[in-house]
């Protein structure tokens, strides 16, 4: 009633989605509006019109579990018609999920025997990523969706976590020619407030309004008819006047009138209505619902007869009873009461009794483990927790981690330890889980957070030849996300441990030549460069031996020869590359390979048409939301636009459009990036104020790596120099000097000559700074741009040619 223009519009959008126009909505409105009710029409009508529904509900306990909704779906949707159409490696990838393997005995701390079983469980298959798992799961849904549409329902995504956000994202831009119809409920109409967790625009708003006065008189009426009572026109507008619109208020307060006679009397809040009817309930039938509210979305009569320990027939006897009261309803997985029923019946708990009753709840669930198909943890933890148990809290953590690594379980464990840790926070045990997560994350495939994890250099310098070859794609996408980092970086063992792979004879042949043009891009960040001439031969050899096609031969030779060897070579592969990129119609590959290509176009002297592509590069990945690749190339651009042609505007133009971008992305060296050029610019400008607050924000961004520290020294320095500091200026100099003169090459490092050449002239070095000028310039610059203004004027007055 009064949502009739509601679910006919919703309707429509679900026949839609038969003749392949699938589509999203979300509805939001506060609590009790009416979001669930409109879902469960809709199912009905789903049903009717031999529509599939998948449907699933987000809990505010569980938004720290990783891409919760595809776990809670992944076994239903295996099960349908239809399955078997996925994709193999898909199929694969969600089998693991479902199934683990819990042949092996559990880990031990400090054994021998830990360590072996750690070894064997690195040889098992490996794990798949997030990104896998996402990817998986909307190929599955999609393959099911041939057979017949699907209606995907997924309830209060205001306590989604991020991983199951990202895969709606990806979903609802791919919907256009499936047949899916995703429905989401929210509170709020913007249920994620991350910066990047934006609502995508193919989502449609429907907010679901509050019920008109003569809508909630209807529906008042409606209700008491269901009851076979009579309701006056008086009372009945003065439900409709203390509901407020809501239709989970009215039906509660028309049900207390009904249960109660108080006509006159009624309680002028909900939370009353609430505690009024369960005053009514039975001390067995208020424990039994007391129990479900904790257990959440676990509750069944099994779980919660052992928590209580009742006897069947009293247990049976409180069912009913909340039954007949309308107080829980029953799925086809769980018992389920309304958050805001469950939270009033926690309130009746004293403090006393509800640490006894979360202490039990978690006694019983820590021994269910591996024998629940639903992931129990989170709630088993929260429990324990909130009892004030944290030694009891500490050893379930360790028991679980042990069993989760086992059992191949990594993205288990992550979440466990992201829930549990924060409640241990000077308990002795907090760093025993700390040192399996290195692992968790590793055989996870979570690079991206492992490198930014105090001890990961542990698993970057120690390479492990067997697990590196008999897992090469998961060992290199941990080191591209390592070179991604803004954090300490050794460019020189990431070199050495991708060399390794690109050097196995037993590792595939395409895996061995990403491992090489990943050989040589970080040798090139690196003082030494034999890692790089190796990982050229191996990739050289592998071309002519398995007849690649032009365009990997033509990279791996851009990347070589711009570093290390041949300028002209260089130009060549970078032209022919560009070219390349212009006709391929996957849009984010293109992308990719037209930002190498502009970089070397840069550097080999093709300005002009470096420019250009900058340009359209930074526009396009905006448009695809590649919001890390065009911020970076929109920097790219930025320096050109100042150093070459002394254009303020436009470098401010570019450096502004991709400081646009840094929100959007969760990458940390965006903002690194950003900042560095943002100072970089004001230094040269002689903008002071600016120049301080760009390189404070840089001070503690860096970490430890060497291309990092020196450009932020060099930051530093131009600051020092601008604020007459000689004293740090003669520190920072001398510190720039010595990584100077070790660097055989230096590609884009005008910015640092000019400072330390300006810096040994304002100390009364002149000598030494023309020294090092020429030395720059005729040697070590390998770029064959021109000289910008600020370096060319000091050059010109040098005895050596320009």
């Amino acid at each position: 009633m009064g949502r009739t223009s509601e679910l006919a519009n919703l309707t429509m959008a679900m026949r839609r989605a038969r003749w392949h126009d699938g589509s999203a909505v979300m509805l939001h409105g506060p609590s009790g509006i009416g979001k669930t009710r409109l879902t469960r029409e809709l199912s009905k009508v789903a049903v009717i019109e031999g529509v599939r529904i998948l449907h699933t509900s987000c809990r505010e306990t569980e938004r720290s579990r990783n891409l919760g909704v595809t776990l809670d779906l992944i076994p239903e949707m295996l099960q349908e018609k239809g399955a078997l159409g996925c994709a193999p490696e898909s199929l694969r990838t969600l089998k693991m999920v479902r199934q683990g393997d819990s042949s092996e005995a559990p880990l031990e701390f400090g054994s021998d025997g830990g360590q072996d079983q750690l070894l064997n469980m690195r040889n098992r298959q490996p794990l798949p990523t997030s990104s896998a798992l996402r990817a998986g799961f909307i190929d599955l849904l999609f393959a099911i969706s041939y057979e017949r549409p699907t209606l995907l329902i997924v309830d209060d995504v205001q306590w989604l976590d991020e991983g199951s956000w990202e895969l709606l994202v990806d979903l609802t831009e791919r919907l256009e020619n499936a047949r899916v119809f995703c429905v989401l409920t929210s509170r709020t109409v913007n249920p994620k407030t991350t910066s990047s967790s934006y609502l995508p625009s193919r989502i449609a708003l429907i907010q679901v309004p509050s019920l008109e006065r003569d809508e909630c008189v209807q529906l008042a009426h409606a209700l008491a008819s269901d009851f076979s009572a009579g309701l006056s026109i008086q009372l009945a507008d003065w439900f409709a006047v203390a509901c407020d619109g809501g239709p989970l208020y009215l039906s509660a307060l028309v049900s207390h009138w009904v249960e109660t006679g108080e006509a006159g009397g009624v309680p002028p809040t909900l939370l009353s209505v609430l505690d009024q009817r369960l005053n009514q309930l039975s001390n067995d039938a208020l424990r039994v619902l007391q129990t479900i509210a904790l257990l959440d979305k676990l509750a069944s009569a099994q779980l919660i007869r052992e928590v209580l320990e009742l006897e069947t027939f009293r247990l049976i006897d409180a069912i009913e009873e909340l039954a007949r009261a309308n107080a829980m309803r029953e799925t086809r997985t769980s018992i389920e009461v309304h958050h805001l029923l469950s939270k009033s019946a926690l309130l009746k708990l004293s403090t006393t009794s509800t640490l006894a009753l979360r202490r039990r709840i978690g006694e019983v669930l820590a021994g269910k483990l591996e024998q629940l198909s639903a992931p129990i943890e989170l709630v088993v933890g929260e429990n324990i927790a909130l009892s004030g148990d944290i030694d009891g809290l500490a050893k379930f953590t360790l028991d679980a981690f042990h069993l989760f690594l086992r059992n191949g379980e990594a993205h288990r464990a992550i979440d466990l330890y992201d829930a549990n840790i924060v409640h241990l926070p000077e308990h002795e045990a907090r760093h025993q889980p700390y040192a399996l997560l290195q692992d968790a994350l590793y055989l996870g495939g979570f690079y991206s957070r492992l490198v930014h994890s105090p001890n990961y250099l542990e698993h970057i310098a120690n390479a492990d030849p067997i697990w590196d070859t008999s897992h090469p794609e998961e060992v290199l996408r941990m080191l591209e996300a390592a070179d991604h980092s803004s954090d300490a970086n050794d460019y020189e063992n990431l070199a050495a441990r991708a060399l390794l792979i690109a050097e196995s004879p037993i590792v595939p042949t395409d895996v061995r030549l990403k491992a090489a043009t990943f050989t040589i891009r970080s040798a090139g960040n690196s003082s030494v460069t034999w890692h790089a001439k190796r990982a050229y031969d191996t990739a050289t050899k592998l071309l002519l031996l398995h007849k690649a096609e032009d365009f990997q031969r033509d990279l791996v030779e851009l990347y070589y020869h711009t570093i290390f060897d041949d300028m002209d070579r260089a130009a060549l592969s970078a032209h022919k590359l560009a070219h390349y990129a212009d006709g391929l119609s996957d849009q984010n590959n293109r992308i990719k390979i037209l930002s190498d290509a502009a970089w070397a176009l840069r550097v080999t002297g093709s300005v002009v048409e470096a420019k250009a592509r900058f340009e359209a590069i930074a526009i396009d990945a905006r448009r695809l939301r590649m919001f890390t690749r065009a911020a970076i190339v929109a920097t790219f651009r930025s320096s050109l636009a100042f150093e070459l042609d002394d254009d303020i505007v436009q470098a401010t133009y570019w450096l502004e459009f991709g400081g646009a971008l840094v929100g959007e992305s969760d990458d940390p060296f965006l903002d690194y990036a950003y900042q560095a050029q943002r100072a970089r610019l004001a230094i040269l400008t002689g903008d002071v104020e600016t120049a301080r607050s760009g390189v404070s924000a840089l001070k503690s961004s860096t970490g430890g790596h060497a291309v990092g520290n020196s450009y932020v020294a060099t930051l530093r320095l131009g600051l020092a120099r601008m604020e007459g500091d000689l004293t740090l200026m003669s520190v920072l100099t001398r510190q720039l000097l010595k990584s100077f003169r070790q660097e055989k090459r230096q590609i884009g490092q005008d910015f640092r000559a000019f400072q330390v050449y300006e810096s040994l002239l304002a100390l009364g070095a002149k000598v030494e700074a023309d020294s090092i000028l020429a030395l720059y310039v005729n040697e070590l610059r390998r770029d064959r741009t021109p000289l910008p203004q600020y370096l060319s004027k000091h050059y010109s007055t040098l005895k050596a040619p320009v």
